[in-house]
């Protein structure tokens, strides 16, 4: 592919990170901006035993959970985008991390914050394995 292709595909990167970076803050200000209170079940105490009571504040200590999880994925997935858009201005886009070669286009298009090359991806990601 010329050079001149190359550097619109990566325009369009760095504009399909940016649209990813404004939807996840997007997400992440809704979480954030949820009270407790809006998050959590609440039972008329008159009504209801300790049993009933026992389980809701399960319930609500899923629901805590889930929402602190969800907040960390959005924070650590903003991280990832705010340092391919580094990359893309640094003009080291694109290229592998631990082999130094390029990542090909259609791996970026599928996760444009990818870090590895295909191949170093695969060793990365594979189990290890140890010998008895």
């Amino acid at each position: 592919m010329n050079r001149t292709g190359v550097s619109a595909e990566f325009t369009a990167l760095e504009r399909m990170l940016r649209e990813r970076r404004q939807q996840a803050e997007s997400r992440l200000e809704t979480l954030l901006g949820r009270s407790e209170e809006e998050c959590r079940l609440s039972l008329d105490e008159d009504v209801f035993g300790a049993r009933e009571e026992a389980m809701l504040e399960e319930i609500n200590a899923e629901v805590d959970a889930r929402l602190n999880a969800d907040i960390h994925q959005l924070r650590r997935e903003l991280a990832e985008i705010e340092a391919a858009l580094k990359r893309h201005a640094d003009a080291t886009y694109g290229i592998c991390g631990h082999c130094g070669r390029a990542i090909a286009v259609d791996r970026l298009f599928s996760d444009p914050t990818s870090v590895r090359c295909g191949s170093c991806e695969a060793t990365h990601s594979a189990p290890e394995t140890r010998v008895a």
